[in-house]
Order: C-alpha cells, then sequence, then structure tokens
C-alpha cells in the first residue's frame, strides 16, 4: 500500500509515544504520569467512526489527549478537534486537555485562538519548530565523540530531526543518524531497537532507491518490538480506511484500498507465522480471520 505522507508521521509520532510514554508527553511540556493509555477509536450515535491520535489517563484524573499535525494544524480544524475533546470527555466523564503537536506553526499561531466557531475552547500547541535543532546536533556530536549516553530528550529529538521540515528528506541527515545509531552504548537500551525501527522508515519513505541502498536498515525486530509497531501501523490504517469511506471515495478505488490493506495485512501475518506468532495474537493484530491465517 502507498501511504499519503502524513500518515508516516502519524505512525512515527505514535510510535515515539508509545515507546517514550510519560518522558514524551514531559518533552512537549505536559505535567503529569501517564496512568493509562485509552482507545483512540470513537462511533457517533449515527454510526460516524473517527480517531483521535493519542488518548490516555494521567496521574491527576484526567485526559490528555494530543493531535499530531503536518505541517501545522489550520484553522478550521479547531472545531474538529473541540468534537475529540468533548467526545473523550463524555466517555469517561473526567476533564481533557488538548494538546496539537505541529511541525511549523509561524504564519497561523496568533489567529488559531481566534477562529472557528469553538472560540471558547483554545487548545495547547506545541510547535516543534522552536526547537534549536543545530544546537542539539552539535550536543549529540560532542556525545558520541566522547561516548557519553544520550538523554531522552536527545535520543526523541535525534529521530524527529530528519522529519522537521528544515532537513526534511536530507539524506545527509539519516545517514548521520544512521552513524550515531552505530553506537548501541550511546541509547537506552529499552529504547534502542523501536529508535532504529523508526529511522527505516524515514529511510524508507523519505530518500529515493539509491539512496537507501547507501544506508543499512534495521534487520529482524524482536516479537515483542514487532507487536508495539504493527499495532500502531494498524491504528493507522483502520483511520485511513475510515476516513476513506466517510469521505465517499468512488467504490472503485476504495477496493483497491481496502485489497491493498489486505494484500499487507497477509504479508504481516505471514512474516509473524515464520515468527511463532499464536493464532489468536495474529488475529488480534491484523484483523485477519482464523481461516485466512490457517490458510498461509
Amino acid at each position: 500500500m502507498e501511504r499519503n505522507i502524513h500518515d508516516i508521521y502519524d505512525v512515527i509520532l505514535k510510535l515515539l509515544v508509545a515507546v517514550y510514554g510519560t518522558v514524551f508527553l514531559k518533552f512537549m511540556g505536559i505535567e503529569g504520569e501517564i496512568k493509562e493509555e485509552l482507545s483512540v477509536e470513537f462511533t457517533t450515535l449515527k454510526g460516524e467512526k473517527f480517531f483521535l491520535d493519542f488518548l490516555a489517563l494521567l496521574d491527576d484524573d484526567t485526559l490528555c489527549h494530543i493531535e499530531f499535525q503536518y505541517p501545522h494544524a489550520k484553522p478550521e480544524d479547531n472545531d474538529r478537534f473541540f468534537k475529540y475533546n468533548i467526545s473523550a470527555e463524555v466517555r469517561h466523564q473526567k476533564r481533557a486537555e488538548t494538546y496539537i503537536f505541529n511541525f511549523d506553526f509561524k504564519k497561523i499561531e496568533s489567529k488559531f485562538k481566534k477562529m472557528g466557531k469553538t472560540k471558547c475552547f483554545c487548545p495547547i500547541n506545541f510547535n516543534l519548530d522552536g526547537i534549536d535543532f543545530k544546537k542539539f546536533f552539535e550536543n549529540i556530536n560532542i556525545k558520541v565523540k566522547s561516548n557519553e549516553p544520550l538523554s531522552h530528550e536527545e535520543e526523541i529529538i535525534l529521530v524527529l530531526m530528519p522529519i522537521i521540515p528544515e532537513f526534511n528528506g536530507d539524506v545527509k541527515v539519516l545517514k548521520w543518524v544512521s552513524i550515531v545509531l552505530l553506537n548501541r552504548e550511546l541509547f537506552d537500551e529499552s529504547k534502542y531497537e523501536f529508535i532504529k525501527i523508526i529511522v527505516d522508515l524515514e529511510i524508507e519513505n523519505f530518500l529515493t532507491v539509491d539512496e537507501q541502498n547507501e544506508i543499512f536498515g534495521v534487520g529482524n525486530m524482536t516479537p515483542q518490538a514487532e507487536k508495539v509497531v504493527l499495532k500502531v501501523i494498524r491504528e493507522v490504517n483502520q483511520k485511513v480506511l475510515t476516513e476513506s469511506e466517510q469521505k465517499g471515495i468512488e467504490k472503485g478505488i476504495e477496493k483497491g484500498i481496502e485489497e491493498g490493506f489486505e494484500e499487507g495485512k497477509l504479508e504481516i501475518a505471514k512474516n509473524m507465522v515464520d515468527k511463532g506468532f499464536s493464532i489468536d495474537e495474529i488475529v488480534d493484530i491484523t484483523g485477519l480471520s482464523i481461516d485466512q491465517v490457517n490458510s498461509l
């Protein structure tokens, strides 16, 4: 399946928050510990489905709702975010705070809170372009030379560098990130494999085949890592499929998309069979039927 580039960003950001959890929230300036990560799928009384990017219950008994927006949220998005916010509050009977993760927000930041039907609703904006990435680049290079472990914030920024507008698609940046990854001792061991997976996604989706051939991939994933990655990709796939259906895409195109998803799921299921996953695990992660899995 050929993804829209925005869906790749969704996968990358969802993986980051899944792996780093509370650490990622603190990176965004959000206080509080994650008590429980909640379902992001909602269905209205009319049968409409929509998906939040991230929703969690914090230790202060409030809800943290995050939307990832590339390159930035638009004023008209405010009404949609308001619907998500209210839906989360009604379902869980708790107050929800909405945060918008923007890559580039300079052009409309001053107007954003004043527009849309819901003027009383003001999500909190986190703007990635406010970070001095060049300074972090210098600091990380110093640590690489002295073999000093990176902080969690530096690990997060390392994998975000190739997808910020300033460096987007820059093969030199991805090469540099890949070189840094060669020194495993610089990283939190529990996060290392996931960092490599994210960087591999960036290499695969933002570089040409020739450029990709110059950089090594991540190799095989452990079953634990594969479960997390497949869960995130499945959520994004379902979100894309549902949104496509509700926008009324023509039946022929819609059928092609569904067939693409099915082919992708079957390929994933085959890999999982080879890696020793149980039938129940494969059915749960891929959404395939037991008969489909048994036929592989």
